[in-house]
């Protein structure tokens, strides 16, 4: 690959550098095919630049020749490809890469993610999305759980619709690197229940409570689900370690809270009837969960940078890829 050198670089050099990246590394095409080609690569280098605009700073990262390589990749998949869905998580992956060291972890990421795309379907895309919601993202300010299920619908309603079932997916999506299938499995429910245990109670009684936290009310309320019963006030173990820990209780006093709290959780199928009701747009998606490999794949870096960058377009996320991959070297 040819790469384009210069020292200084204003809005225009800019564009006609992506311009010059494109022409002299761009297989040529015949007839109506190198059009389509002219078109594309325009509509991408366009689309770049705007969102170099909105950040100036970083428009002299494409003197990086690592830059210009991905950039090149990214035009390569596009050139081919032509869909807008993929094009604009191309561009998402692209403007976090050029803020983003050469040879960090997260530059090496994202290099692969933006190579790889072109490699999966759609359906692949999405079903690498609905997964990463599913396990790898959390809601922080959900305190109840209509809130959980308002999340769910901004979150996983978007992708949810549209995911594989045939295990060559599955197989294409550990071929290409991007996810890994595990033995174990998990229930959808109990993911849920594995983040909130708090908001998903079956509760207790106070003959069930470790002596440690007995005689002590402050921990406590009636149970969402079942007001004969206690469950403890926390969301989760973050908010029980968090609130004791400042309050003054012995570290044995919080373990037995953490253990309490995952304890009583109610039961898988009962969580997932729950989201059903209140999020009718994911049945179909908590019925296929256990029949597929959806329930046994873990997400690649590579996986993950492409459904972060496909969640963000479809979902509106806005968390930075770096809560998942760090900015190390």
């Amino acid at each position: 690959m040819e790469v384009v050198i210069n020292q200084g670089l204003d809005a225009d050099t800019a564009i006609k550098m992506m311009e010059m990246v494109a022409k002299r590394n761009m297989l040529e095409m015949q007839g109506y095919a190198q059009e389509l080609v002219d078109q594309r690569v325009s509509w991408l280098n366009d689309q770049i630049f705007e969102k170099l605009r909105e950040a100036p700073e970083l428009i002299n990262t494409l003197q990086d020749p690592d830059i210009q390589s991905t950039l090149y990749a990214a035009q390569n998949v596009f050139a081919k490809n032509g869909s807008e869905e993929l094009g604009r998580s191309l561009i998402d992956m692209l403007v976090d890469r050029f803020a983003n060291e050469t040879m960090s972890l997260t530059a090496i990421v994202l290099n692969e993610a933006i190579a790889t795309i072109g490699r999966l379907t759609p359906l692949q895309i999405n079903t690498l999305t609905a997964v990463f919601v599913s396990t790898r993202i959390r809601s922080v300010t959900a305190a109840t759980p209509g809130m959980i299920f308002s999340w769910l619908r901004e979150n996983l309603v978007p992708v949810a619709a549209h995911v594989a079932t045939h295990g060559a997916d599955y197989e294409h999506l550990a071929y290409t690197g991007c996810a890994s299938i595990e033995v174990t499995s998990s229930t959808f429910g109990s993911l849920l229940s594995g983040t909130y245990p708090g908001l998903f109670p079956r509760g207790f009684s106070e003959l069930e409570l470790p002596l440690e936290l007995q005689g002590k009310p402050e921990l406590f309320m009636p149970c969402i689900n079942d007001s004969t019963k206690l469950q403890l006030k926390f969301r989760d173990s973050d908010a029980v370690v968090s609130s004791m820990v400042q309050d003054g209780y012995v570290p044995v006093a919080v373990e037995q809270a953490k253990t309490l709290l995952k304890t009583f959780v109610q039961p898988a199928n009962e969580i997932e009837d729950a989201v059903k009701r209140n999020v009718p747009e994911l049945e179909a998606f908590v019925n296929l969960w256990p029949s597929t490999l959806m329930n046994q794949i873990r997400l690649t870096s590579v996986g993950l940078a492409l459904a972060h960058a496909h969640w963000r377009q479809q979902c509106g996320g806005v968390t930075d890829l770096s809560v998942w991959i760090p900015n190390t070297k």
